[in-house]
């Protein structure tokens, strides 16, 4: 259609006109590229939209460099080092390295949280390390019930064979008076 028009339009006009149509329809063209590439702009993937999106996890996510700074965190791993901060009496990068140098078989516990880490290297471009903290602490709480639990089965175990020895030596003694 576009075509069509600058070819109608070009037969019965001067050069003059015909170099000025060509211009707007060029002009017209490029605004339209300009858009499109606004439009993908707008769909490009930001450091903004990658911790709006981290933003919403219910794990604490933490990026450090490989002197342990910050580079990215969400919202819950803030309130996770709040709750370090207030527990270490720390401030920032200090924070952070005693909260690693504290994580034991992966877990990590402050006040009557215990949190479960899973740590991985960057090597990507920013060198650097990858922390997810996990709250377990509900199932960490039955874990320890469980063992509670269980050490008591245990001396109840330990009991009852005392007294299934007892009752044996007994039948025994009773058994050995009546035959003599």
């Amino acid at each position: 259609l576009i075509l069509f028009i600058i070819i109608s339009y070009t037969i019965n006009t001067n050069l003059i006109d015909k170099l000025m149509f060509i211009n707007i329809i060029i002009l017209l063209y490029e605004i339209y590229e300009i858009y499109e590439m606004i439009k993908k702009r707008n769909t490009f993937i930001s450091r903004n939209t990658i911790k709006q999106a981290f933003d919403t996890m219910d794990d604490g996510l933490l990026f450090v460099n490989e002197e342990c700074m910050p580079l990215l965190m969400n919202n819950k791993m803030i309130n996770i080092l709040n709750e370090f901060e207030s527990f270490y009496k720390l401030g920032n990068s200090r924070l952070i390295h005693k909260i690693i140098e504290n994580i034991s078989n992966s877990l990590i516990k402050v006040n009557d949280k215990t949190y479960s880490v899973f740590v991985s290297e960057s090597t990507d471009k920013h060198k650097g390390f990858y922390y997810q903290f996990v709250d377990v602490s509900d199932s960490y709480k039955l874990i320890e019930q469980l063992e509670n639990q269980n050490q008591f089965l245990l001396l109840k175990q330990s009991d009852l064979k005392n007294s299934l020895k007892n009752i044996e030596k007994s039948v025994t003694d009773n058994e050995v008076l009546k035959l003599t």
